[in-house]
């Protein structure tokens, strides 16, 4: 939510994204995560690729340009940035084409190895909305 946050989301925003909740499931084919109706489902491996969970969230080091350095993290799919984009269409962002907008955190794909972040420019889509 810190994330977020630093884009700017107003009062109502900060309260949609505290009242989520989030689950652990598998979900089908290659879906990482789905939003609905104020909860989170997060496939319990990453479509089979395995997770990237980041002990330090902020911190980013790992990743260069939203390119993870590391090869084994490189293999992985980043949670933080899965959750981020699911937290996107819990505020009203939708799905972007991937081609065209492949470093955006709504983009509808996500490739392993790779770290998303939300933005101003993401949020000022959807404060019309509130």
């Amino acid at each position: 939510l810190a994330r977020w946050a630093v884009a700017g989301l107003n009062s109502a925003q900060r309260a949609t994204l505290r009242g989520a909740s989030v689950q652990i499931t598998d979900l089908p084919g290659r879906y990482l995560g789905v939003a609905l109706d104020n909860t989170i489902y997060i496939d319990r491996d990453a479509a089979g690729h395995g997770w990237f969970v980041d002990a330090t969230p902020s911190a980013d080091e790992e990743f260069a340009g939203g390119v993870a350095a590391d090869p084994t993290i490189y293999r992985q799919v980043d949670l933080l940035s899965v959750v981020s984009h699911e937290l996107g269409h819990l505020l009203g962002l939708e799905d972007l084409d991937p081609l065209g907008h492949e470093a955006d955190l709504m983009a509808a794909t996500l490739a392993t190895g790779h770290r998303r972040l939300p933005s101003e420019s993401a949020l000022d889509s959807v404060f019309g909305d509130w």
